[in-house]
């Protein structure tokens, strides 16, 4: 988005650090790099008072933070880090490496990249050169179950919370999040051979896992594509003749009614890398099935291939 990136307040970060430094009066503070994985470290710790997370407006992988912010995160007891290049401020930062985890290390064989809008994997089958990691990792909802499995361990590791409750919780946040991921796929498997195009090159990791035919632009929700980008897009289309976009956010009225004359149906499915406004990791993710689930299932005339656009 326009505002991706943009930091509401660095200093918000102070307030949500506890300013007390690590383990303060038997308090273990935990930072969490993305929602996805504080929402984690919440269900499994049951401790949400513990779980700092930057404030920001847009994209947490688009934060930087300042001098003061480094100084408190050192301060924490556990440092969970998505992996996949997302946090690439940690490049330049001084952190104490015993206490970051990097919840996706267990599969970072199976990274995929970006490159021109689309994902490829790494390894020999798909060896070419390529522009960056795909960074997105628990849109594949059986890659999220392992980031939850990390944590877990994690915490255990600290031996400041009770094993047993620990277990309990991420057995059920496991169940749900596998759950999740059967759901995608018997929705991926409905949608077979249906044509895609999303607004951004973020859903590599959701298109490889869930089989679904997903080419991307990379357009935000709350700006006006320029004609130059329509253009581009035509061409997109009379190769790949999507009629269903999907989009991080619900795009402008005005971008939204030129899609539909051109025969495409615009929904959401938002990646949730910040916490949202109302609800939270699963209860967003569900709405997300909800939309492709109509789109791709309840709503077979979109496999016919378009005619044309305007």
């Amino acid at each position: 988005m326009a505002l991706r990136g943009m930091i509401c307040g660095l200093s918000a970060l102070a307030v949500l650090l506890l300013a007390g430094g690590r383990g303060q009066a038997g308090q273990v503070t935990i930072f969490a790099s993305n929602y996805p994985i504080a929402y984690f470290a919440e269900r499994i710790s049951g401790q949400p008072e513990a779980v700092l997370l930057p404030r920001v407006v847009g994209d947490p992988a688009d934060w930087r933070p300042s001098i003061d912010d480094i100084l408190r995160i050192q301060q924490a007891d556990l440092i969970l880090l998505n992996g996949a290049d997302y946090e690439t401020w940690v490049e330049t930062a001084t952190l104490p490496r015993s206490r970051i985890v990097t919840t996706s290390a267990a599969f970072r064989d199976r990274y995929l990249t970006e490159e021109g809008g689309i994902s490829h994997r790494h390894g020999p089958e798909g060896a070419h050169a390529h522009a960056a990691i795909a960074s997105t990792t628990w849109l594949d909802l059986s890659f999220a179950a392992q980031q939850a499995r990390a944590v877990r361990d994690a915490l255990a590791a600290l031996g400041r919370f009770d094993e047993s409750v620990l277990a309990k919780n991420y057995e059920a946040l496991r169940d749900e999040l596998l759950q999740l991921d059967r759901d995608l796929q018997a929705i991926g498997a409905a949608g077979a051979g249906v044509p895609l195009a999303a607004s951004h090159p973020i859903y590599g990791y959701l298109a490889a896992r869930y089989a679904l035919d997903i080419e991307s632009v990379h357009w935000e929700p709350d700006e006006i594509p320029s004609a130059e980008m329509w253009v581009g897009f035509e061409s997109l289309l009379a190769r790949h003749p999507a009629k269903i976009m999907i989009w991080e956010g619900a795009p402008l009225a005005e971008t939204e009614a030129r899609l539909k004359r051109m025969g495409l149906q615009s929904i959401a499915f938002d990646p949730i890398g910040n916490r949202p406004s109302v609800g939270d990791f699963m209860s967003v993710m569900q709405s997300n099935l909800a939309g492709l689930r109509a789109a791709l299932v309840v709503a077979p005339e979109l496999r016919e291939p378009m005619i044309g656009v305007d």
